[in-house]
Formats: C-alpha cells, sequence, structure tokens
C-alpha cells in the first residue's frame, strides 16, 4: 500500500517506543526535546503543546489583539490556520496565494487594512514563501509577522530555518507532518518580551489526561495492525473505524463535527510521552529529509511536463508532499485508490477539509480567485519514509498512464 496519510512516518522503532512508552516515560524527555529543537531551528525559547493549533492559540493569547482584530492569513490552507483565530475573538483577512501556492505579497499589499494587526505567512508543502517581500511589507506597515511552518520543519530560506524571520513561529508534530508524534506542537521566538509574555499563560496551561496520552500512543500500533489490511478489503478500515468507535484512538481535529468549537484540550502542553516520540523522530530527520529529496527528484524527471509550484528565490523545499498541479486530481486520486493507492488532494478548497462551512470561516467567495481555481487541483505525492523508490517507481508508472504522459 502506498498512502500520504496513513500513520505515514511510522517505522519499527516507533512502534516499539509507542509500545514501551505505554508502560513508562523516561526521565528529563521534554528537556532534551527542547535542545535538539534549539539547536536545529536557532530559537531561544520554545513552548511545546499538544498540537500545532495549540501553539498558534498560546501565540494568539499572548500577543493580545484587540476583539475582531484581522490577521492576513491566506486561502488555500487548512481549517488548523484559521480555528485558532476565531477562538481568540479575531478575523481571518484572506490573501490569495501565488504560483508557489504560498501568500501572495501583491495581494497583501492591496488588502491591508488600519485594522489588520498581523501576518501569518504559511510555507505550504514544506517550500518556502517569498519572505524576502513579506517581509518589506510586514515592516512597511509595522505589522509582526507569524510563520506557520507546520509542513517546514528544518526548511531554509536565505540559508537560515524557517521560522526565525517573522517575530514567533510554530510548528506541528500532528500524525502526517514532517515528524509526528500524533499529536504535538510547538510555538517559538526569538523576542524576549514576547516570549516573557508566552511564559505567563504557558506556566498556567495543564498537560492532557493520561488516558488522553495513551490514545495517541495507541494510534501507530493501531494503524500498523490495519494497514496491511486496508485494501483490497476494507477490513483495515473497519478496525480503524471500531477502534475510534471504542475510544482506542482520538481523530484528528480537522476531522471533528464542530470546526469552529474549540476543544477542552486546547491549548495544553505537550505530554513527556509524546515529547519522547519526536525525540526519537528527530534523531532521524536527516535521513526523512534524504528520502524527500530523492523522491522529488523521482516525480520531477517523470513529469517534466505537468506543472509543479514554483520555488520562490533563496528558497530550498523539502517537500512534505510532492504537488502536481492537474485539473485530473480528484479522479487520478479515486482511480488510485481502488489499486490501494491513498493520495489525499491537499488542499481540496480554499479552506480544506470540505465538512466545515465556509461562512463559518468568514470566507467570501471570490475573494481569492487563484486558491479557488487550483484548489481540488492539486495531486498530492507521498515523500514519506514508508514509500520507498520501488513504491515511488511504480506510482509513477501509474500516473503516467493516468496524466497521459508515457515516457
Amino acid at each position: 500500500m502506498i498512502s500520504t496519510s496513513l500513520s505515514p512516518n511510522t517505522q519499527k522503532t516507533d512502534l516499539f517506543q509507542s509500545f514501551k512508552l505505554l508502560f513508562h516515560t523516561p526521565k528529563n524527555t521534554l528537556q532534551d526535546l527542547e535542545t535538539h529543537l534549539k539547536n536545529l531551528l536557532g530559537l531561544k525559547y520554545l513552548f511545546l503543546t499538544n498540537s500545532g493549533r495549540s501553539a498558534y492559540l498560546l501565540l494568539l493569547q499572548a500577543l493580545d489583539f484587540p476583539p475582531n482584530s484581522q490577521i492576513a492569513t491566506q486561502a488555500f490552507t487548512c481549517n488548523a490556520t484559521i480555528n485558532p483565530l476565531l477562538w481568540a475573538g479575531l478575523k481571518p483577512l484572506y490573501i490569495d496565494i501565488d504560483q508557489s501556492l504560498n501568500l501572495d505579497p501583491k495581494d497583501l499589499e492591496r488588502k491591508i487594512t488600519k485594522n489588520t494587526k498581523a501576518i501569518v505567512v504559511q510555507h505550504t508543502f514544506g517550500n518556502p514563501a517569498n519572505l524576502k517581500k513579506i517581509l518589506y511589507l510586514a515592516q512597511k506597515h509595522k505589522l509582526p509577522l507569524i510563520e506557520d511552518c507546520a509542513h517546514a520543519l528544518a526548511v531554509y530560506y536565505q540559508g537560515h530555518p524557517l521560522g526565525t524571520f517573522g517575530q514567533a513561529a510554530y510548528f506541528s508534530f500532528g500524525r502526517d507532518k514532517t515528524i509526528s508524534s500524533i499529536y504535538g506542537g510547538l510555538l517559538a521566538t526569538n523576542n524576549q518580551a514576547l516570549a516573557q509574555k508566552i511564559q505567563k499563560i504557558y506556566e498556567k496551561l495543564p498537560f492532557p489526561s493520561s488516558l488522553w496520552t495513551k490514545k495517541q500512543l495507541l494510534h501507530p500500533l493501531l494503524f500498523a495492525t490495519a494497514k496491511p489490511f486496508y485494501h483490497p478489503l476494507p477490513l483495515g478500515k473497519a478496525f480503524l473505524w471500531a477502534a475510534r468507535r471504542l475510544g482506542l484512538i482520538t481523530p484528528a481535529v480537522a476531522q471533528m463535527e464542530n470546526q469552529t468549537q474549540k476543544p477542552k484540550y486546547f491549548p495544553a502542553r505537550l505530554p513527556p510521552a509524546l515529547a519522547a516520540l519526536v525525540l526519537s523522530q528527530i534523531k532521524k530527520l536527516g535521513s526523512y529529509q534524504h528520502q524527500r529529496d530523492l523522491l522529488q527528484n523521482l516525480y520531477q524527471s517523470a513529469f517534466p511536463t505537468i506543472k509543479t509550484p514554483t520555488i520562490n528565490e533563496y528558497a530550498k523545499p523539502n517537500w512534505l508532499r510532492f504537488p502536481l498541479l492537474t485539473p485530473k486530481a480528484t479522479t487520478i486520486a479515486q482511480n488510485l485508490k481502488k489499486k490501494g493507492i491513498f493520495l489525499e488532494n491537499w488542499y481540496q478548497r480554499v479552506i480544506d477539509p470540505p465538512k466545515g462551512n465556509l461562512k463559518s470561516f468568514h470566507y467570501l467567495p471570490g475573494s481569492c480567485p487563484q486558491a479557488e481555481s487550483l484548489a481540488g487541483n492539486i495531486l498530492s505525492l507521498p515523500t514519506n519514509i514508508q514509500t520507498s523508490p520501488k513504491k515511488a517507481k511504480y506510482l509513477i508508472k501509474l500516473l503516467q498512464k493516468e496524466l497521459g504522459t508515457n515516457q
């Protein structure tokens, strides 16, 4: 089976680690993880949370903008970037995207108003946004820049890691991110004054319950059990459905029914057991990145005539998923699913997933035409450690047939 999102980082060592952590958590995991992250990211002040959304919400609480302030953020995104704004009583100001699938500086300048209080720049799929121009606009309008690095851990721009260019940055260790603790996040900054404000809130945050933490540890174990039986018969899917019904695993936040209601356990700190999962994977980050670069080169060589996102000057992407731009994306994904290949087409609309009501996210149709045009036309190819070059070459052959580009 080939998949972009079904526990894509999990290897045998991770399964063994998850099983051990159900019964015992080593001491000092949070401190050890902080040390590794500081060395990796070049950021001084770190706050480990139970999700990327929690990290973003914690930041918004510390910045304490007036109610109904506008926060400039791109369309063509996940509800993870919009929910915390709504929970904090703020309003998204939607900015269109450019050909890199990131925030378009020209549309940003057109839309900034006196009520705009900050700019959030998302590095989509691990492809850095045009920070040179966006930073210029942030400085011109005296607005803090926040980096959304959920897709872009240890990705570089102008030779520096993403997350170091703005006033603060948040990262995700979610189930299908660069490294994963199933649920997990990080808020980071080099701004001492801001860090002190964050610290006052952070030190009062609880840890999630022990039961909630154990459910996250069960996630890779249950998914590893289910995946061999996911296709052709949907026995694995039925197994995971039953596990959710029994409360053995929790759904992703994006899959929850009420997209605008804050979960009770947000924001909260990262439990030490989940920190241990992040720590074990961060030590393998080099091999993960090498794999992504290898598969990216395979895909680029195989599809020279298929449009892909542009890469900005000074940017060095490390693709969380490799996107092909094609109007056949949805049809191809459905066809390949019959063959046991599960490719999610991030993003299916301007605010993904489609379950949420766009009105509840305050999105005005027609306000971001480029994002609306591209949404649903992105075929995201796997670059994770479970997708071997052999599997990637098999996928390429199937895609070349679907796209009519047989070499």
